[in-house]
């Protein structure tokens, strides 16, 4: 409201005779929507009254900003507000006009995108008493959570907050405190953890859906493009599955801060709005990106990477600038000041609570040199009236020099720069190490999959809006471009990014969406020349059929790849049941950690350890050990390793229980196959297991568990150099299967055998029973006299 009527009394202290011209607008105005033909003046009269916020322009016509605003201004009448340009306004950062309609609509895309990412997911998630998680890495901040519940620190208490545990203050620290203290707020217990972690995804999802409503609003002035983006990120894949239910790993609230801080980037620069910004906007927006670059920092051990943009920003918008003939500080003043704050936010973090490591702590503060040098010489190239282009180059070149520079000046963050190389360059079988463009999948399938068809409808507009953002100057539109394209490349070379590059993508198939509905006479053209608001009617009946229609079109893929991707990370009935039995089975054994560890896949390693035995904080073991143990031609020697090396440290030790999944299939005579499809028998040259012994099989036989057992040696005398067989039958889970080995004699006839089942062995002529406690005693028995074979 102040702001139209500063605009109104502006304009009739500097054109007095306008009064009438705006006595006019307000009688049309009581009948509603109007146009520029029912009016008697001039269009130059009108052009100014609608430039200056006075009245906007929405998609059946014309209507006064604010009635109670621009009545008063004509009769000079003093309206009551909350604040001045003296003191403190709460409305410091501007959000756009919401009116009934308008709030309609955002409430049904947030809720839209809330009810995607339920939906599919609930049924996997709530299994009567116990939460269940989706993927994997969820149960590492699980895991933490409930460590933390169970300490004696105190959720709330900032002293606690120096005492976490190395691996949670030198990871995702932010992250699993805000976890933590949410959690107590419900309680103690894996209940409360697990109703948090599930949960977190979908809060912030509906929260990040609002930020890109503001976003897309702010940048085009049209709300038909905030809610066409929103419903677009609704329903694409790479961002609906890592904020669906159940799947609380750190993605989530990478995508909830970086939108915010996509957000106060593009407020910092404006240039040119029609509205004035109040004298508290700028200096609080740039202390809301100062604490959102440094929870990015401080939630993700990989944070630095997503900070990337932002080095490229600060030199782009100043080289711009100075070809705009511009004052690059009055452009990026702002900017620096948000980085500064940061800088000092995240080292204090580091240097007082121990948070993170240095590379983390001082990023920031490498920024922020970085910016103010990029800035100054921009700025002293721009006094001198010096050509862009040997800006770029001169930027270019300090860039790399000073590259150079921390690498040797700063030797401590060679290692994380090594591993941040390491980190990016990665491939291998983990699907999200993969690039958008595999040609494992197809060059064209894969951002198909990860984006529907929303990519290749935003990429005409991406391109066109940066190539016009940078050659007319639009501050704004080129840290948007220059983050879309920035994070695309990130995942051109790692489908990880995929979810934030989904932020972006949406912004412009959004704006593709609109203009779509344009070319279909459903909807008006989007002017990006024209700055005044484009208000949100809600279009005929007919009109509806044809944008749900349209929207079902380009939203197929998206429609159908959803829900695939959320099935893809749930955690499936048979996996589910199959932890739930391994915990009984161990509780009823007496078995604890590292006793009752479960060897999986790694992608199941964290779930099935979580109900198990509750360590799911790491899956290395798995990653390192599992698939080899799957090919190794004599799984028992992985069971017989020393513990103990030649230089005193302690070597890994298959233990516990070892998880078998049908679709690990490989060839003959590999650990697998004498496992999962012997159950351990020997068959023709390839030997069988006398540690391993099955004790599980899931309903449809794709999931088999195998407990490690010392097992019972069984010595006996035959006929020298002779084959003995020894064979036993085993029912597991209402099937019998026939379990047998074949031991050979030597020149004095005798032999022994370690065999893991329990049961009445057949030996050659003879019969043994072997019972639980000699198997898990690791018990010898002899055999009296001789067996005939």
């Amino acid at each position: 409201m102040d702001d139209v009527r500063e605009a109104t009394d502006d304009l009739l202290a500097d054109r007095p005779d306008v009064e009438s011209t705006i006595e006019e607008i307000l009688n049309v105005d009581d009948d509603g929507p109007w146009t520029f033909d029912d009016l008697s003046t001039d269009s130059g009269t009108f052009g100014e009254i609608v430039s200056r916020g006075i009245v906007e322009k929405g998609s059946d016509g014309y209507r006064v900003a604010d009635r109670t605003a621009v009545q008063a201004a004509l009769n000079q009448e003093t309206v009551e507000s909350g604040s001045d340009t003296e003191g403190f306004d709460l409305s410091l950062i501007k959000l756009p006009d919401i009116d009934r309609q308008t709030t309609l609509a955002v409430g049904g895309v947030l809720m839209f995108v809330t009810v995607v990412r339920i939906v599919f997911m609930w049924s996997s998630v709530f299994r009567g008493s116990d939460i269940v998680l989706a993927g994997n890495d969820p149960y590492f901040y699980r895991s933490w959570v409930d460590i933390l519940l169970a300490s004696n620190l105190q959720a709330f208490d900032f002293g606690a907050l120096t005492q976490l545990p190395e691996d949670v203050a030198n990871h995702d620290v932010l992250l699993i405190v805000a976890l933590w203290w949410t959690a107590s707020l419900f309680g103690s217990g894996q209940t409360a953890s697990g109703l948090v972690v599930a949960w977190y995804p979908v809060v912030v999802a509906t929260a990040t859906g609002a930020i890109l409503y503001i976003i897309s609003t702010r940048l085009t002035n049209d709300r038909r493009v905030g809610l066409s983006s929103v419903l677009i990120l609704a329903v694409t894949p790479a961002h609906a599955f890592r904020t669906g239910l159940g799947f609380g790993d750190h993605h989530a609230f990478d995508f909830l801060v970086l939108a915010f801080i996509v957000y106060t980037i593009i407020e910092l620069v404006r240039i040119g709005d029609d509205q004035q910004a109040h004298r508290w906007g700028q200096p609080l927006t740039a202390l809301g990106l100062g604490l959102g670059l440094t929870t990015q920092l401080a939630a993700w051990r990989g944070g630095p990477i997503l900070l990337l943009p932002i080095a490229i920003c600060v030199p782009a918008l100043a080289i711009g600038a100075v070809r705009a003939d511009q004052s690059p500080t009055t452009v990026t003043k702002w900017l620096l000041v948000g980085l500064a704050i940061s800088s000092i936010l995240t080292y204090s973090l580091h240097a007082t609570l121990g948070w993170m490591g240095l590379y983390r702590g001082i990023t920031p503060l490498l920024l922020f040199i970085g910016a103010v040098g990029s800035v100054g010489s921009a700025e002293l190239w721009h006094r001198k009236h010096r050509s862009a282009r040997e800006l770029a180059a001169f930027t270019v070149t300090a860039a790399l020099g000073g590259s150079v520079s921390v690498w040797y000046l700063l030797p401590e963050l060679r290692s994380a720069l090594l591993i941040f190389r390491q980190f990016l360059s990665q491939s291998g079988s983990v699907a999200e190490t993969m690039s958008i463009f595999s040609t494992d999948i197809g060059l064209i399938l894969t951002p198909i999959l990860i984006y529907g068809f929303f990519f290749f409808l935003a990429l005409p507009h991406l391109v066109w809006l940066s190539w016009r953002s940078a050659h007319e100057y639009q501050p704004s539109w080129l840290v948007i471009c220059i983050f879309t394209l920035t994070v695309s490349l990130l995942t051109i070379n790692q489908i990880r990014f995929a979810g934030e590059g989904s932020l972006f993508i949406s912004i412009f198939a959004g704006i593709a969406l609109v203009h779509l509905a344009a070319s279909v006479k459903s909807a008006r053209r989007i002017d990006f020349r024209d700055r005044s608001p484009v208000s949100f009617q809600i279009p005929e009946k007919k009109t509806i059929s044809v944008l749900v229609a349209l929207f079902l079109l380009v939203g197929s893929m998206g429609l159908v790849q959803t829900p695939v991707k959320m099935n893809q990370i749930a955690t499936d009935k048979d996996t589910y049941e199959t932890a739930i039995w391994i915990d009984q089975y161990a509780a009823e054994k007496g078995l604890e950690y590292p006793e009752n560890y479960v060897l999986t896949r790694w992608g199941q390693s964290r779930v099935y350890n979580y109900f198990v035995n509750g360590e799911s904080r790491s899956y290395s073991f798995s990653t390192v050990y599992y698939s080899d143990l799957m090919q190794a031609e004599d799984p028992d020697a992985w069971v017989e390793r020393s513990t103990i090396d030649s230089s005193g440290q302690e070597l890994f030790t298959v233990r516990g229980f070892v998880v078998t999944t049908g679709e690990s299939t490989t060839a003959q005579g590999t650990g697998f196959e004498i496992l999962h499809n012997r159950y351990g028998s020997q068959r023709g040259n390839s030997p069988g297991t006398q540690y391993f012994r099955a004790v599980y099989v899931s309903e449809d036989g794709s999931i088999k568990v195998f407990e490690v057992v010392p097992g019972t040696r069984i010595v006996g005398q035959a006929a020298p150099q002779s084959s003995v067989d020894v064979s036993t039958s085993v029912l597991i889970r209402g099937e019998i299967v026939t379990y047998n080995r074949t031991v050979s004699t030597g020149q004095s006839g005798g032999f022994s055998v370690i065999v893991p089942y329990t049961g009445q062995y057949r030996i050659g002529n003879r019969s043994l029973n072997v019972t639980e406690e000699m198997v898990v005693n690791g018990q010898s028995v002899s055999l009296n006299g001789t067996v005939s074979v």
